[in-house]
Formats: structure tokens, C-alpha cells, sequence
């Protein structure tokens, strides 16, 4: 599961890698994390792991589906949540 090929979205640069139903994501503080989302009518799921699964999050919340941004969100609350804040 985790060897894993670039995994890139459309008009962006590639920072994801995916491997057997799991995606590997850069986290700002450097290294990375383990995971798989996705949406379902009126929701979204993402999760996230690192250090060989001693810490991870998961979260689901409604969406808003008139915005694009929600991923980007999601994405931005999985990465302060995993990094090490002093």
C-alpha cells in the first residue's frame, strides 16, 4: 500500500503520491502523512497518519456545496492538526 506514483490534480504541481486505496500528502512542517477522504451528499471525510500511525485525526463535517475551497480546508485542518506546534 504504501509504494506509491505521483498523483497529481489537474492544473496543479504534484505533491501527492497515491499507493493501494491510500494517498501520501506533504504537511507544511515537513514530512508527511497517510490518508483517504472523500465526499458524500451533504459531507465530507478526510483523515490523516503519520508517524507509522501513533498519531492521526479524522474528521467529518458538512459541506458547503457551492464552494470549491472545502477541500482546501479540509487539507489545511489535517495539517495543523499533524503538525508539531510549539
Amino acid at each position: 500500500m504504501q509504494t506509491t506514483v505521483p498523483a497529481p490534480r489537474e492544473g496543479q504541481p504534484t505533491t501527492e503520491r497515491a499507493g493501494l486505496g491510500i494517498l501520501w500528502r506533504k504537511l507544511s512542517c515537513g514530512g508527511g502523512y497517510w490518508g483517504h477522504g472523500g465526499t458524500t451528499l451533504g459531507h465530507l471525510n478526510a483523515n490523516g497518519f503519520v508517524d507509522k500511525g501513533e498519531r492521526g485525526v479524522v474528521m467529518m463535517r458538512s459541506t458547503d456545496l457551492n464552494s470549491d475551497s472545502r477541500g482546501v480546508r479540509a487539507d489545511n485542518l489535517l495539517d495543523n492538526a499533524l503538525c508539531k506546534r510549539k
